[in-house]
């Protein structure tokens, strides 16, 4: 129904004010822009996230190929310490202890600085012989390093701990020497400095930002690179990536630490069987992504340049195009007219701006697209078959003058008339002001045919000289005069325009 629809337009319904914007001219070009731009936009999207996926494959490779160079350069430090051990086992000095094995061994440690101490522990479990002085006698039998050397009379690498000759933290190799009835008679250690450990691994080439750290089997920290003095000996047992390194051994995985997100590539050192250490290599995943990232961002300001610029020149080119062409101004009043002649009220949304100002409305009729539309139903229910009829239209700027005729039978109340069932055919003027595409203002005249009148007064037709009316192109009337002279001016521009 008619009313309800009225209804619904006086609220303002989200769906009229969504078709009304849409309505516009210039922001249909620019939604087309928008639309052709989206594509390259998700381009870019796709584009960027491949790039990252590519660029963090090659970040976790190249961390956990880092790790395996420097875990090897580790492993050679073992296993020179390994080679050195052996050689000592077969000097004399060693085999004999005392005074000459302790001054050997001081010698050594001025040409190995890596070394916190060398010497010998007894099959008692006490040492023998040190390059390092001792004052009395000195308990090493409870050594992890002692223990797995006298149990497997094979090479061993300990776990950390604080020497008790040199009150250093170090990591402690041993090697056994075997009699002939395959006992062990005594053991040689070396003491790995933990700071030469931790200079050592400086020495790998690592990218700006990554983080070396050393571990021992049991998951404390033997060097740290960048230096961290105070996590050297701690324990990371129970954090997520160390738990996972132990687990696994060799690997990659990605880890956030202290706040920033590191790709983290791992290897163990040692045989399958004995695992002496294990080194990580971690690699911030922001440096990884970066340059995929910029790149995106260069595209992306590109683009966003790019786009503003056609946006400029489709708003621009929109006005000028309006107002350069006289015949968009005119197939918008045109569309304006058949919302008329066909009762599409929601045709008014493209062409009619919510805003418009009727200059002549009828008697009680809002202001807006919401009373043009009031006005368009209420014609088509006094004349279900009425048209409105466009004779001649003139644009000229932001201006287009409309000369129009409307015919059609009049069966319902229109004005305060009741239906007649007689035909009516009346002319009229119409000037209207676009802007931005759509009608801004409207001015109408139109002439109420006197038999329309004649049958509301009984058959009464007033003389000529009661009423007469000019019509002027602006829109004005410049006479009117007798008794029916405002239901000329009032019904007469109902049955044109709706009040227009």
């Amino acid at each position: 129904m008619p009313v309800r629809r009225w209804s619904t337009l006086a609220m303002g319904g989200p769906i009229s004010k969504v078709k009304a914007w849409l309505s516009n001219l210039r922001l249909r070009f620019l939604l087309l822009v928008l639309l052709a731009v989206l594509p390259a936009v998700v381009l870019l999207l796709f584009t960027v996230r491949e790039q990252r996926n590519v660029a963090l494959q090659k970040g976790q490779a190249n961390a956990q190929q880092l790790a395996g160079l420097a875990a090897a350069d580790q492993g050679r430090l073992i296993e020179s310490t390994r080679q050195l051990l052996t050689v000592l086992t077969l000097l004399p000095e060693v085999q004999t202890g005392g005074t000459a094995c302790n001054g050997l061994f001081a010698d050594l440690l001025t040409q190995f600085p890596l070394y916190a101490n060398l010497g010998v522990i007894g099959p008692d479990g006490y040492v023998t012989c040190s390059g390092v002085a001792t004052s009395g006698q000195v308990y090493l039998g409870d050594r992890a390093y002692f223990q797995g050397a006298v149990e497997t009379k094979a090479f061993v690498v300990g776990e950390y701990q604080t020497g008790r000759i040199t009150g250093k933290p170090a990591l402690n190799c041993s090697y056994p020497v075997v009699d002939a009835n395959g006992n062990v008679t005594e053991v040689v250690f070396a003491a790995i400095d933990l700071n030469s450990l931790a200079q050592f691994a400086s020495q790998a080439q690592l990218p700006e930002g990554a983080i070396l750290t050393v571990l021992d089997r049991t998951g404390h920290v033997l060097a740290r690179v960048p230096e961290q003095p105070e996590l050297i000996g701690a324990s990371l047992v129970g954090t997520p990536v160390v738990d996972k390194i132990l687990a696994e051994g060799n690997g990659r995985t990605e880890e956030s630490l202290d706040g920033t997100t590191y790709v983290i590539g791992y290897q163990s050192l040692g045989s399958s069987d004995q695992v002496s250490a294990y080194l990580s290599v971690a690699l911030p995943k922001g440096d990884i992504t970066a340059p995929a990232e910029k790149q995106f961002g260069d595209n992306l300001t590109k683009l966003a340049f790019a786009v503003m610029v056609i946006v400029i020149a489709a708003w621009v080119g929109t006005d000028l195009l309006v107002r350069q062409s006289p015949d968009i101004y005119k197939a918008i009043v045109r569309r304006y007219y058949d919302a008329f002649s066909t009762g599409g009220s929601d045709l008014l949304d493209e062409v009619v701006a919510d805003d418009f100002v009727d200059h002549d409305p009828m008697p009680g009729q809002p202001q807006g697209l919401v009373g043009i539309k009031l006005a368009v139903d209420s014609f088509r229910l006094a004349f279900p078959d009425g048209e409105m009829v466009v004779d001649e239209l003139i644009a000229e700027g932001d201006r287009v003058v409309a000369r129009v005729t409307m015919s059609g039978t009049h069966r319902g109340e229109y004005a305060g008339l009741a239906g007649t069932g007689r035909a009516v055919r009346a002319e009229g003027v119409e000037v209207f002001r676009l802007a931005d595409g759509k009608l801004a203002e409207g001015w109408s005249r139109f002439v109420l045919p006197l038999a329309m009148i004649e049958a509301d007064r009984g058959g009464q037709i007033p003389a000529d000289d009661e009423v007469s009316a000019d019509i002027d192109l602006d829109g004005s009337v410049r006479r009117a005069t007798g008794p029916v002279r405002s239901l000329i001016r009032s019904a007469g521009r109902l049955i044109g325009l709706g009040g227009q």
